[in-house]
């Protein structure tokens, strides 16, 4: 998350990319059921870039995705 300045007395939490898709792969665990129906969902539904992907930070959505389940067993 980032938090920028909206106005002199006002901040928004802004979610980056990584951060966004963690929560999508959170939220619908267990419902792809192909690698067809996952690039589908990101590359058709979603309209995600290709080449965006390979902007992504890995070792942030690496260090999201384990914030998520550690949080998650608690």
């Amino acid at each position: 998350m980032i938090l920028i300045p909206f106005s002199n007395h006002q901040h928004v939490l802004f979610a980056t990319k990584e951060k966004a898709l963690v929560d999508l792969f959170i939220l619908r665990t267990g419902r792809f059921s192909s690698k067809k129906q996952f690039n589908e969902t990101l590359f058709d539904d979603m309209r995600i870039e290709e080449e965006d992907m390979d902007d992504l930070n890995l070792d942030l959505l690496k260090n999201i995705e384990k914030i998520h389940w550690h949080i998650a067993i608690r």
